[in-house]
């Protein structure tokens, strides 16, 4: 899940990529957040 998100991240060249990652955060680790509780 590691590689799919950083290969995501780097296809996408924004402005902010913080800003963006943290939008898509909650959606990919999402199910993530959920194992780790």
């Amino acid at each position: 899940m590691n590689e799919d998100i950083q290969l995501d991240a780097r296809s996408l060249p924004p402005p902010e990529p913080m800003e963006r990652v943290l939008e898509l955060l909650p959606q990919i680790d999402g199910g993530k957040r959920l194992r780790l509780l």
